[in-house]
């Protein structure tokens, strides 16, 4: 195949891999995740839409949150209601503002429905921007470490009942989870010093907007985004040196926390009478409800026991207990059998002084490091919300588990059936494609 024809392929390919992805986010086109399961989490997105009509109302930024309910958050029929008063523009008297996160999407929702653009448009919008974050990650992982990790990575998203009713949902806007990570590959990738400044400066931007938005998953995307940049001190051809790539960890680290700081202390400043006052306030009310705390019986009776459970339980759920597939076809089940599979393949390589084992295990040990630093961190809220949160096994690690079974156990992908890159030294097979550049001091 000639440059022009193949080039005209990929260009084809990876049309037809977002048309099939958008539309399976978007509308669950493969019937990927059971009609059971939809429709999804109305209650946060009803506080998106009342956010909305109360823009509608009060246009601009003078008031401090910018989602709430419309009614009593008992109100059986509350998303409806909400849309019918979002059909007529008006806003109940009954508003309440949901006050543990600033809640910028209502804000930007409400200010594109202002513009004439339909809530169905929004939802549409929401899930195209995730595809295209999904398939930029992607992109970035064939690229960067192998074929088979980009691909595995696009169709544990594709075949994901859980992204299915996630992709498209307003509160969520499961853009923002990847959105990072893309800007961080892009600094990883970019030959020219200014070039990556600007990359790393849309790192901090796109991780105050996630926090801004609220502060769900937070550890977890932030693993998600330094991941490249861990993964690349084991690869067998890295990119930069280890000194760089620690370098560059540390820095993701700085503008990560100082996203969330600054997010933080803005909330903080509309919460309370004061900087001091709001901080305990998000602390007392939110932080310690979601996390830790030393004395559960301050808490109303829904939160104490997931306040008394304890870390290594609240993860033995996550990995044990699944019900639904992990992909399509795939029964929850059998993850964990793939996650110790994922063990053997490394131990297997390893053992056979392949070089990239340490590549694998890398790749294994960050992306199963994202979600499982939630469900510690944010032991009760993980607790509580095992209706959402199963859905942070696919920031990343099912991918790995897939990846790295497959290049461990699988005759074709295996590191043992060596070719030889364009330098004449021997490489593994999965890592062809990748093994040009050589390493950046």
């Amino acid at each position: 195949m000639n440059i022009a024809k193949r080039q005209i392929f990929i260009f084809a390919a990876t049309g037809v891999a977002f048309a099939l992805l958008f539309a399976q986010l978007y509308s669950n086109f493969l019937h990927v995740s059971p009609a059971i399961f939809f429709p999804f989490d109305r209650l946060s997105e009803s506080e998106v839409i009342g956010g909305v009509i109360r823009y509608l109302n009060e246009p601009g930024l003078k008031y401090r949150f910018y989602l709430g309910l419309v009614d009593k958050w008992d109100s059986p029929e509350l998303y409806n209601l909400s849309l019918e008063l979002l059909k007529k523009g008006q806003l109940n008297t009954e508003f309440g503002p949901y006050r543990s996160s600033l809640g910028v999407q209502g804000l930007i929702y409400g200010v594109a429905y202002a513009h004439g653009v339909s809530l169905e448009s929004l939802k549409i919008a929401c899930a195209f921007l995730t595809a295209l974050c999904v398939m930029l990650v992607s992109a970035g992982l064939w690229k960067g470490v192998a074929p088979g990790l980009g691909l595995s990575f696009y169709i544990s998203i594709l075949l994901s009942p859980w992204m299915a009713i996630f992709a498209s949902h307003l509160y969520w806007s499961p853009f923002l989870w990847f959105l990072p990570a893309v800007f961080a590959l892009g600094a990883y990738f970019a030959k020219e010093p200014g070039a990556r400044v600007v990359m790393l400066s849309l790192v901090f931007a796109s991780f105050f907007l996630k926090c801004l938005a609220g502060y769900e998953y937070i550890s977890s995307i932030a693993v998600l985004t330094g991941a490249i940049f861990f993964i690349d001190i084991f690869l067998p051809s890295p990119r930069y040196s280890i000194k760089k790539n620690v370098g560059f960890l540390i820095l993701i680290f700085v503008l990560c926390v100082s996203a969330f700081l600054l997010a933080f202390f803005i909330h903080a400043g509309l919460r309370g009478d004061s900087l001091v006052a709001g901080i305990k306030d998000i602390i007392e009310a939110d932080v310690k409800r979601r996390t830790y705390s030393d004395n559960p019986n301050e808490y109303p009776e829904v939160f104490r026991e997931s306040l008394r459970a304890g870390p290594f339980g609240v993860l033995g759920t996550y990995i044990l207990t699944w019900d639904r597939p992990v992909i399509y076809g795939v029964n929850g089940g059998l993850f964990v059998i793939g996650l110790l599979g994922a063990v053997a393949a490394i131990v297997f390589k390893a053992l056979r002084k392949d070089p990239t084992a340490k590549r694998d295990a890398a790749i294994l040990a960050v992306f199963f490091a994202a979600p499982v630093s939630w469900f510690v961190l944010a032991k009760g809220h993980s607790f509580i919300h095992t209706h959402l949160n199963y859905v942070l096994w696919y920031l990343g690690c099912v991918a790995a588990v897939i990846f790295v079974n497959f290049s461990g156990w699988i005759p074709p992908w295996r590191a043992g059936n060596r070719k030889k890159s364009g330098r004449g030294e021997a490489i593994a097979p999965d890592r062809a494609l990748t093994s040009a550049g050589g390493r950046v001091e």
